[in-house]
């Protein structure tokens, strides 16, 4: 059975009917910014081979390149400002897609409106590139960092997930949550 299932698939009409029933695969690279020198000099060199890889998966037909946010930890995962990174990468590309992923949301960590601002400027720049992650950023490390306490990062989350859907839908509207503000344009 496997063997003329292998062949239906390898044919003409199993390509058409994978395509049909799933669509194209797609193929996505993510940065995590893992840095063996934490030094000045060893960043910036792993932070500009990470945004020659880019490059690269777009030139060999990736779908999406995706970098994610984490603070305070040293080796792994050190990108604490992917936003930056992914400019970097969307000023040096023209076809693939930039994944903003995942944005750390309790409030400690990141105001909703200044991820709004901030989102919203990169797909900007990115010619209408962007996709975007969201999280908790719920490392120990990063929570007592930032001061975020961990029962509060499930609703925050929620929040500003609220609070995102209603900065791009409107121009203006109020809040009544655990976050005041008024946005006026």
């Amino acid at each position: 059975m496997t063997e003329s299932l292998s062949f239906l698939l390898g044919n003409y009409y199993g390509r058409y009917v994978r395509q049909l029933l799933w669509g194209r695969m797609k193929f996505s690279i993510i940065f995590e910014f893992q840095c063996d020198d934490v030094s000045p000099e060893g960043e910036r060199e792993t932070l500009l081979s990470c945004v020659d890889q880019a490059v690269f998966a777009e030139q060999m037909g990736f779908d999406r390149i995706w970098a994610v946010e984490h603070h305070s930890l040293t080796h792994y995962a050190h990108m604490s400002a992917p936003e930056i990174f992914l400019t970097w990468v969307a000023a040096k590309t023209t076809k693939i897609r930039i994944g903003h992923g995942v944005v750390c949301m309790p409030f400690g960590y990141n105001h909703p409106l200044r991820v709004a601002e901030r989102v919203g400027m990169l797909d900007s720049l990115s010619g209408g590139r962007l996709d975007v992650g969201a999280g908790r950023g719920a490392t120990a490390m990063e929570m007592s960092g930032f001061g975020v306490n961990k029962d509060d990062t499930y609703p925050q989350v929620k929040e500003s997930l609220q609070i995102l859907s209603k900065c791009w839908q409107t121009d203006e509207f109020e809040w009544d949550g655990s976050i005041q503000f008024l946005l006026d344009q």
